[in-house]
Order: structure tokens, then C-alpha cells, then sequence
């Protein structure tokens, strides 16, 4: 059997620097993806979302990013699994009232 040393890991060797560099990017670059997709749809339907993505991404993958962007509220994910993008750029929230309405089209 072989000793470890102090630095060393127990499960696997450390990963260089640059490895991490490289899997941090990819990662951002799928959430970056993703809530593009999402903010130049508006809202769509997550399950129709994973279809079209599920050849390239794990289902686990994909609740984790969908997860990070609720957590930054850039996405609402409503209990219908609809997700609807909040973030900026985002629809414009209208407070008109009747009244108002009426007032504009005259």
C-alpha cells in the first residue's frame, strides 16, 4: 500500500487548476445557454425544454441549472413546471388600470 501525503486526496488525485478552469467554464457556459433560451422564449414548459436538450445533458444536470437560475432570480419556476424568464430583458410588467386604458385610447 502506498502513503498519502498531506496534499493528496483520499478518493481521487487533485485535478489541476486549469482542469477546474476548463469544467467551470463549460458549466457557465450551459447556464448561460440555457437561460438565453429561456429569455428569448419568455416562458416555455421545462419538460419540453429537457426534450430538446436531453441528448447533450443529464436530467440531474439540467435541475441543477434550472435550480441556479431560480436561485438568481433570473427564472420563476411556476408549480406547473412552466418557467418563466424574470431576469432583465424580461417582458415588462404592465399596472394599467381600466381606466387608464380607456384614458390612452381616446
Amino acid at each position: 500500500m502506498g502513503t498519502k501525503t498531506k496534499n493528496e486526496p483520499l478518493g481521487r488525485p487533485m485535478s489541476r487548476p486549469s482542469d477546474f478552469q476548463a469544467r467551470a467554464k463549460a458549466a457557465l457556459g450551459v447556464v448561460m445557454a440555457v437561460a438565453d433560451c429561456i429569455r428569448e422564449l419568455r416562458t416555455v414548459p421545462s419538460g419540453h425544454l429537457y426534450a430538446r436538450l436531453m441528448g447533450h445533458i443529464s436530467i440531474d444536470d439540467y435541475q441543477s441549472v434550472i435550480t441556479t437560475l431560480v436561485r438568481a432570480g433570473l427564472v420563476r419556476e411556476h408549480p406547473s413546471h412552466l418557467l418563466e424568464w424574470i431576469g432583465p430583458g424580461g417582458p415588462v410588467a404592465t399596472t394599467q388600470t381600466d381606466s387608464t386604458r380607456k384614458e390612452k385610447q381616446q
